[in-house]
């Protein structure tokens, strides 16, 4: 598993060089990183390529940074759409550590970046732990953490899939050593680094890595299956399965919430993607993902033809050169397979989408609820930038210990000066043509080139080490020249929309508590104004969210026809609701006031200025007169039937009231209820409430589960109301009536989590004191 190039190493660099080299390569990635940076600062984020990022993470943090610094926890978002479970929100990456940055700085934006570097610096160090493990030469492993460094700068733009493709050179740095040596100590490390993946919040990549290490291991156990027999292979599988079980008990605090949101979420673990072969996200053009890492001035974003960028933010210069070599290495054959073996399998679920023969990979578990699979380039990547790291060691090893004239001098040499001269004008040609801020560039590269292949061509030790140095070098500073990144975080972005303000400022001078909807006037404009509530705390309708409560979404399609609502959506650009009211959209439901006031919307502000709703529902109110249904569609019809009643009577699923329904209208003598918000925060509502006789409190706030509701002090049962909503019962007088939020669900993630962080480190323990007086035993004897 290992090389056996430790000769070379220790008669040529000296040991204190493998941490300069990690340093000098650490050094010139950010002073990449602080150019671009400088370059960007008067550039405006490209919504498509950025929409993740500013319309979805963006608010989110900024509501949970501003619910911490007010002395509570968010548990709960109450500004989008109804209202939804914050850790539910897998897609957020609300518990990854980096984005904890939030929680320091006050400016989102600016912690946004710094949880952008953060990441880059997890790949980078994971790499160099991955690299040294399999004993890579020095310079092979400056390239290597030189290469991924930019990688995982182009994939970090989005803080959740930078979050979880950060962690995986250390993923496979513990499967590795794991499965040479399996342990508890190991397998923790393995689970702890899946676990940080899971929480960076973007499944897509959760689901790669761990399809990636199956195959990875599969590989390494037919090599290993003559030296280690059925009970080695036994063993090494029972510790990698303790690993996963370690890893669902560390990720609980989040798996649960989220996979109680998705059971009643539009999207769930038993959903398949609408998308077919024909949809433009799923376009996927294998020639176009692999000429990304050697086009230096275009880009194809996620391989897709119909996404091209004047950006080499794929490239990686010449690693498709150097990656055939890696399987001459004889030490790190299994590894090269291996990884040649994720990359397949990996390439092939692309596929799966437009080759009929490849449909059965999307049997696998969850594989079908997942969306846009071209963004897996970055595995593709990752997997070319490490077997070009082994390729560039075999080389400059068989140079230096003279294996080229031992091996075969008849096919060896010729091969790998031509694969030199080939690299040495491709980087020239790529210079030439993209650095033209560096005109001096393209003539150091045929002369690199030309000192290399004579270099070579002597065999002479230190011709082999100064050959992998200069090829090193050589790539790194030109992906570093050539890739055109302008993936960052909008921290410098001070665009602000005046409009947007406007309607804010407008909406607060009301103060009347009702919730609002800024109609879009463009697709693009949908999603920046969707969670447009949370970054501004006001109650926004519309939303954009990974999890988009499948009640919701009924209730709209039921009111203005299933059929139109659905070929509605599917000419949207995303093709499916998640919860963003686009202009079409928004036309549809707009159609019928009733709608949308049934959920308290009483402002529609848009470019022709701002509608006022008549319809609009107060935010909580008291009714005596109830419906009551046994089904969702029961109650769907029951709200159609009586849409212009609302305000005096509500639809009742399930457990009903212990007092009988009556209409106010017959009781003249009795005082009209008086309902009004007292407090409202996070995970908390009050309300203060004057009735006459037995009625029903209702709260057009997210029927959900871990809500519990206390009248005066006393716990009582919340109904659910016009199948959306909150409602209790009250009895004549006057109340004070708290909704609170508990999630049952958090609770237990919790405890789970801390039990098998606990579990895991009494086991380490244990362990790490029966090999302690197993050695002591055998100095012994």
């Amino acid at each position: 598993m290992r090389s056996c190039s430790g000769t070379l190493r220790s008669a040529v660099i000296h040991p204190a060089w493998r941490w300069a080299i990690v340093i000098l390569g650490l050094l010139l990635f950010l002073a990449k990183v602080f150019y671009d940076l400088n370059a960007a600062a008067d550039d405006v984020l490209r919504v498509n390529f950025a929409n993740d990022l500013n319309n979805h993470i963006w608010p989110y943090m900024a509501y949970a940074s501003d619910v911490v610094r007010s002395g509570d926890l968010p548990l709960w978002n109450p500004f989008n759409t109804l209202g939804t479970s914050m850790l539910g929100q897998l897609g957020i990456g609300l518990l990854h550590p980096t984005i904890w940055v939030i929680f320091l700085l006050e400016d989102t934006p600016s912690a946004l970046l710094v949880n952008q570097l953060l990441t880059v610096l997890i790949v980078m160090a994971g790499m160099y732990f991955y690299g040294r493990h399999l004993r890579l030469a020095p310079f092979a492993l400056f390239l290597a953490v030189g290469l991924i460094g930019f990688t995982g700068f182009t994939e970090s733009f989005s803080h959740t899939e930078g979050a979880s493709f950060c962690w995986l050179p250390f993923i496979l740095y513990f499967a590795h050593r794991c499965f040479e040596q399996p342990s508890i100590r190991l397998a923790s490390g393995l689970s702890v680094s899946l676990a940080l993946c899971f929480l960076g919040g973007f499944p897509n990549f959760f689901f790669y890595t761990c399809l990636v290490v199956a195959v990875y291991l599969g590989v390494l156990s037919l090599f290993a299956w003559r030296l280690s027999g059925f009970a080695g292979i036994s063993v090494r599988a029972l510790v990698m399965v303790l690993a996963v079980v370690f890893t669902l008990g560390l990720v609980a605090v989040q798996l649960l919430p989220a996979y109680e949101l998705s059971t009643l979420s539009v999207r769930n673990v038993h959903s398949t993607s609408i998308y077919n072969p024909d949809s433009a996200w799923e376009q996927f053009s294998v020639w176009l993902a692999l000429g990304n890492f050697m086009f230096p001035d275009r880009a194809y974003i996620y391989g897709n033809p119909l996404l091209e960028v004047e950006s080499g933010i794929y490239y990686l210069g010449a690693t498709l050169l150097l990656s055939p070599f890696a399987f001459l290495h004889r030490e790190l054959l299994a590894t090269s397979v291996a990884l040649s073996a994720g990359f397949l399998i990996v390439f092939l679920f692309v596929m799966s989408y437009q080759i009929p023969a490849l449909a059965f990979l999307l049997e696998i578990p969850l594989a079908g609820s997942l969306r846009v699979n071209g963004r897996a380039v970055a595995y593709l990547a990752f997997f070319l930038i490490v077997l070009a790291a082994i390729g560039l060691s075999y080389l400059a090893q068989a140079s230096a210990d003279r294996l080229v004239d031992r091996l075969s001098d008849r096919w060896v040499r010729p091969v790998a000066i031509g694969c030199t001269v080939a690299g040495a004008i491709a980087l020239a040609m790529a210079g030439w043509k993209g650095a033209t801020d560096f005109p001096a560039f393209a003539g150091l590269m045929v002369g690199a080139g030309l000192v290399c292949c004579l270099l070579f061509f002597r065999g002479m030790a230190k011709s082999g080490v100064l050959f992998g140095w200069l090829l090193a070098l050589a790539i790194v500073a030109d992906a570093a020249i050539q890739r055109q990144n302008r993936f960052l975080v909008p921290a410098f972005n001070n665009h602000h929309d005046i409009a947007v303000e406007n309607v804010i400022d407008d909406y607060r001078l009301r103060g009347e508590g009702y919730r609002l909807l800024v109609v879009p006037s463009s697709p693009d404009e949908t999603y920046v104004l969707a969670n447009l509530g949370m970054k501004r705390g006001v109650p926004n309708i519309s939303a954009y969210d990974s999890f988009t409560h499948l009640r919701w979404l009924n209730y709209l399609s039921h009111r203005v026809g299933d059929d139109e609502f659905d070929a509605t959506v599917r000419r949207s650009p995303l093709q499916r609701f998640y919860g963003d009211l686009s202009p079409e959209l928004a036309e549809l439901v707009l159609r019928d006031e009733t709608i949308l006031g049934m959920a308290s919307v009483k402002y529609l502000y848009s470019d022709k200025g701002v509608a006022t709703n008549p319809t609009a529902l107060p935010r909580a109110y008291a009714v005596t007169e109830y419906v009551s249904t046994e089904s969702e569609r029961e109650t769907l019809a029951a709200l159609a039937a009586n849409a212009q009643a609302l305000a005096d009577i509500a639809v009742i699923e399930g457990e009903q009231p212990t007092f009988p329904s009556r209409t106010h209208q017959l009781e003249v003598d009795v005082q009209p209820p008086e309902v009004s918000i007292v407090r409202y925060t996070a995970n908390e509502v009050e309300l203060s409430v004057s009735v006459g006789g037995d009625s029903l409190v209702v709260l057009t706030d997210a029927y959900f589960p871990g809500w519990e509701a206390h009248v005066d002090g006393e716990v009582v049962e919340i109904l659910r109301a016009n199948s959306l909503f909150r409602a209790v019962e009250v009895p004549p007088g006057e109340h004070s009536v708290v909704f609170r939020y508990r999630p049952v669900s958090v609770l237990m993630g919790v405890s789970i989590s801390l039990l098998t962080g606990s579990l895991m480190l009494v086991l380490i323990i244990c362990e790490h004191y029966h090999r302690k007086r197993g050695g002591e035993r055998s100095r012994s004897t």
